[in-house]
């Protein structure tokens, strides 16, 4: 009787290539989720006060800081205009940076209810007023030393 030859082939690749790009995809996988943060870390900062500094180069940069007890846009353009005629800046000064302070009250709430009160200001602030603050990143913050009811905020101008 006569044999029969097989043909011996090469092995297929094709699975293998799956199992290559499932080991590379897990792998960008695990170094994403190491440098992102999925919590952010909310300072429990003081309350400032209103105050003005200057650097040592040519460019000045002015803190203007202000307790508002609810949102009002109106009052808010009212205090930037009003700080920037006191300190001789241009009108429209442009605001290099935003920093919005959420109270709590410690006896009845954690510090991150008071950031999500400067969270919401913050928002409503981008929204009222979207040529102005929608390009700004702001700082998120909480401190006990102001009312559950006030949100603090503070804008940096300057160049």
């Amino acid at each position: 009787m006569r044999r029969r030859y097989s043909e011996v082939g090469k092995p297929d690749i094709l699975g293998q290539a799956g199992w290559m790009y499932a080991d590379l995809f897990l792998a960008l996988m695990v170094i994403f989720l190491a440098t992102i943060s999925f919590v952010p870390k909310v300072p429990n900062l003081p309350s400032t006060t209103i105050a003005a500094k200057s650097h040592s180069d040519q460019a000045a940069q002015y803190l203007v800081s202000k307790i508002y007890p609810n949102f009002d846009m109106a009052a808010i353009r009212s205090d930037i205009v009003s700080y920037e005629k006191s300190n001789g800046l241009p009108l429209e000064t442009p605001i290099s940076s935003i920093q919005i302070v959420g109270g709590y009250s410690p006896s009845l709430e954690t510090p991150d209810q008071g950031a999500m009160r400067a969270l919401i200001f913050g928002m409503k602030l981008k929204s009222a007023d979207p040529t102005h603050f929608s390009s700004i990143g702001a700082s998120l913050d909480s401190s006990s030393a102001l009312t559950s009811t006030e949100v603090q905020l503070n804008l940096e101008f300057g160049g």
